[in-house]
């Protein structure tokens, strides 16, 4: 069976989670549109962090070898 269904998460993805998207951290500008009058606003309090997540693989060696060179992860 497909999934074909439409279904529709009942709360929306947020983009903002962690609270680092410049375009909320800018102050309004002066013009019609609240847009700001130039980029150099913008550049500057864009985030110039990076994030690194390291997934780790946590698991069992095989002991039963008698070498360790064949000691190795067991299969998931």
């Amino acid at each position: 069976m497909a999934w074909t269904t439409n279904f529709q998460p009942s709360v929306k993805w947020n983009y903002n989670w962690d609270k680092q998207d410049y375009s909320t951290i800018m102050k309004p500008g002066n013009n019609k549109d609240g847009l700001p009058q130039n980029d150099e606003p913008k550049i500057k309090s864009r985030p110039t962090a990076r994030r690194h997540i390291l997934l780790i693989r946590h698991g069992e060696y095989d002991t039963s070898a008698e070498k360790d060179v064949d000691r190795h992860l067991t299969p998931l």
